[in-house]
């Protein structure tokens, strides 16, 4: 009975296939990545400073320290420890312009996809102990809402974090800091159909549970699959496609390339590449990683 039980467990997941640099010439995708992070425009903290402006900025902030190891200052509330922000001041969204019935740049402070696509990839990659364990004190304390505003004329749902959120959360903490705490078991789904960004969300989750399980499950993999299948230029789907199958030619493919190929989910300003700087740099970084582990 065991063994039965051993063989199922192994057969629902999958784990990472791992590939060697004699397996790939990874000279021009090292050559790209160097110069679009010498090409990137970064304040003295090494942080791209025209995402510091962008109400979306935590999710490319979040990959772009993940990978260059910059500090994400600036994005943590200096009052209440634990409490982050779409960007550094001047806030997305504030009570007294909301009152006045003043357009802003968001319905709210913080979002679940600020977690998920940048800061947990942070936190995650940087293995930020000390923020994620305040991350989670502060959630704990405010029943796992997370931005303003609460409960209140134009409460926006998404500052709440999900069951699955606060597991990606719960299961970040214990893969950095090895405490598992009840919300680490909490199951996750991945439904298929997901387009755009909600296709990229779930790819983060998936990525996250990788890191923190050292495996995905069968399900986790279909969503990869399909992501790869439905857009060529989709680098995460790619990477997590090779990482999964050992097979990283697509990947290598475009990391390789000079040209800025990433799917229409990374959407910077008019005019602007930063948030797809910071995308491919994080995930080129990773192929790299990989191929000369």
């Amino acid at each position: 009975m065991k063994l039965l039980i051993l063989s199922l467990f192994l057969t629902s997941c999958v784990t990472t296939q791992q590939k060697t640099l004699k397996d790939y010439d990874l000279s021009s995708a090292i050559a790209v990545r160097n110069a679009d992070i010498k090409k990137a425009d970064k304040d003295k903290n090494g942080l791209l400073t025209e995402i510091k402006k962008d109400c979306d900025g935590m999710i490319w902030q979040g990959q772009w320290c993940a990978s260059t190891g910059c500090d994400l200052v600036g994005y943590e509330d200096t009052r209440l420890n634990g409490r982050f922000y779409r960007r550094p001041q001047p806030r997305c969204w504030t009570k007294s312009k909301a009152d006045k019935g003043i357009r802003q740049g968001s319905a709210a402070t913080w979002s679940r996809d600020m977690f998920v696509c940048g800061f947990g990839i942070y936190a995650l990659a940087q293995q930020r102990l000390d923020l994620l364990q305040r991350h989670v004190k502060y959630g704990q304390d405010n029943f796992f809402v997370m931005g303003y505003p609460v409960f209140a004329k134009g409460y926006d749902p998404r500052t709440t974090y999900t069951p699955n959120v606060r597991a990606y959360l719960y299961r970040a903490l214990a893969s950095v800091g090895g405490k598992k705490y009840p919300g680490y078991y909490w199951p996750a789904a991945y439904g298929s159909g997901s387009k755009d960004f909600h296709a990229h969300l779930q790819l983060c989750s998936i990525w996250a549970r990788g890191i923190s399980d050292n495996r995905i499950t069968n399900q986790m993999k279909s969503r990869v699959e399909e992501h790869y299948k439905a857009d060529k230029t989709d680098l995460f789907a790619a990477y997590l496609h090779g990482k999964y199958t050992g097979n990283y030619k697509r990947i290598h493919k475009l990391c390789s390339s000079s040209e800025m190929v990433v799917p229409k989910y990374v959407r910077c300003g008019k005019g602007r590449t930063d948030c797809q700087i910071a995308h491919k740099v994080f995930v080129c970084g990773m192929m790299i990683d990989d191929l000369t582990q």
